[in-house]
């Protein structure tokens, strides 16, 4: 960030013009609007979308720091997942997600202490409450950004590599992880207008690689018959 800064890859034009310190304001949209079918099922999807991946983020960062991944702790890491997006929602926001990142963080730096996750969330507040600390990190130069996130969504994979190696035993499991996976990957890689032909209420859904490849894995696991280790 500070190289960028002595070449003059930084417009710190965004910080100089953000407020000192500004309040979320409670239902910027009017407190009973109705989004219509087409937006009710995109926020719906969103929140689905968050909880798959509160649920993998959980079992890897479980896997970081040498913890049980109990159903308990997946349990609890949605939940508090589900009820801080409702609360954003009351200030307008999208359902609130963790982020793979951080696991990557975990992962380089050995740190997993939760009093230094709570430092962060403390952070974040000050970010959103004070603008131009939050513009300070808006303006970060994309290579300075994507730099990093190389080596943090590397280590993500690394972890879920290994979770699946740990728990891949039987032909039907290799079936079942090369399906979804592969049909998830493959929608994401699209290109532009694969869907087109699709109605939009229904595109919102299968436009998703993460929400299909979750789709296609829970329904095999249902309905693929179980095979000895």
């Amino acid at each position: 960030y500070i190289l960028a800064a002595i070449f003059g890859l930084i417009d710190f034009k965004p910080v100089a013009e953000a407020h000192w310190f500004m309040v979320p304001k409670l239902f910027p949209y009017g407190p009973w609007q109705w989004p219509g079918l087409g937006g009710l099922i995109a926020i719906i999807i969103c929140y689905f979308v968050s909880s798959i991946e509160t649920v993998g983020d959980t079992l890897a960062v479980s896997k970081a720091v040498n913890v049980e991944a109990t159903h308990k702790r997946v349990r609890g890491a949605i939940a508090v997942d589900g009820l801080c997006s409702s609360i954003s929602s009351l200030f307008g926001g999208t359902a609130l997600t963790s982020y793979s990142q951080n696991i990557g963080v975990i992962t380089l730096t050995g740190v997993g202490s939760r009093f230094i996750v709570a430092v962060g969330g403390a952070f974040l507040i000050i970010m959103a409450l004070f603008s131009k600390v939050g513009a300070v990190i808006s303006v970060m130069p994309a290579p300075v950004l994507g730099g990093t996130l190389i080596v943090m969504f590397g280590m993500v994979a690394s972890i879920g590599i290994d979770i699946i190696s740990k728990n891949m035993k039987t032909r039907r499991d290799a079936l079942l992880v090369a399906t979804s996976l592969g049909v998830a990957v493959g929608i994401t890689v699209a290109p532009a207008g694969a869907f087109e032909v699709i109605p939009a209420s229904v595109r919102i859904v299968v436009g998703d690689g993460i929400v299909m490849g979750a789709i296609l894995a829970i329904v095999l696991n249902k309905i693929l018959p179980q095979q000895k280790d």
